[in-house]
């Protein structure tokens, strides 16, 4: 509910006196700011961690700003600050994202030894991790077929390895992971379109990005001449795409209300009617006004 999650947010970033409790400020400033995380409201989350600052320097508030530069793909600050952070060796989070740097930047000796160290030591390292790390040391016949359970350092090093996306990474219902994917230029344009519809209904992906992701789809003008019949025939994702792009395309009003008519209603027949009508609301609201 795109209301609840406003009211969330609100409480979460209320400047309010917290409640009298025998844990430390720090740790619920903590908690806010890793709520955030998980709703897909980065830009919230820098914003308490700014508050923060490093006087509340926890181990948590630096894993959470590490998700939100591994979701924003911005590798640079990411790895300045794990190069920087005072880190437990025997912390598998923080090692598996050095050796990713060290691949990044080149230090593929390095990284292959980390990569033996965390087996050695039998820390829970995946086989699409070390695939990964392989292939960004230069392993050319290594691929990474699978990813049922992607986390967002697997996806930035998907990315950063020019690797397609698998098709069963949207099995996910990780929001960030969703807005991620849609967002990926080594996604499919289906997967973008499966991602797409269901980090839009969680709330992590604006109406208008999935919206901007239905318009790439191109349709022969055939498809557009009757879209509610073809989309029919289409169905799924695609189908409400093409529902999306005649919508837009329609400049009779009449018209226009009979496809977004059947947009809405193919779309709550497979639980998108909510997502349908937020996306099509600008064209709703554009519509031409009588005289």
């Amino acid at each position: 509910s795109p209301v609840l999650r406003d009211l969330a947010r609100r409480m979460l970033l209320s400047t309010a006196t917290a409640p009298a409790g025998d844990g430390d400020r720090r740790s619920l400033m903590a908690i806010r700011i890793d709520r955030l995380v998980a709703m897909s409201d980065l830009l919230s989350a820098e914003r308490l961690l700014r508050v923060a600052g490093p006087a509340a320097g926890s181990d948590v508030l630096a894993r959470v700003e590490v998700e939100s530069l591994l979701v924003r793909n911005d590798n640079d600050r990411l790895c300045t600050k794990v190069r920087s952070v005072d880190r437990d060796d025997r912390d598998f989070f923080w090692q598996k994202l050095l050796i990713f740097c060290q691949s990044l930047a080149s230090e593929h000796a390095k990284a292959a030894l980390g990569l033996a160290l965390l087996r050695e030591t039998a820390a829970p390292v995946d086989d699409a991790f070390g695939r990964l790390v392989r292939i960004l040391g230069g392993d050319t016949a290594t691929v990474v077929d699978s990813l049922p359970e992607p986390t967002p350092l697997h996806l930035a090093m998907m990315r950063a390895a020019r690797q397609p996306l698998p098709a069963d990474v949207a099995f996910s219902n990780d929001p960030n992971v969703l807005s991620t994917i849609a967002l990926s230029p080594n996604a499919s344009l289906d997967l973008r379109l499966e991602a797409g519809e269901k980090a839009e209904a969680l709330g992590a992906l604006a109406p208008v990005s999935l919206a901007q992701i239905y318009a790439s789809v191109d349709f022969a003008a055939a498809d557009l001449a009757q879209p509610v019949e073809r989309a029919a025939e289409i169905g799924g994702a695609r189908g409400r795409a093409l529902l999306y792009r005649a919508i837009g395309a329609q400049a009779d009003g009449a018209g226009r209300a009979r496809i977004l008519r059947a947009a809405l209603a193919a779309a709550a027949e497979s639980g998108r009617y909510a997502s349908m009508a937020r996306v099509n609301l600008g064209s709703v609201a554009t519509r031409p006004s009588r005289r």
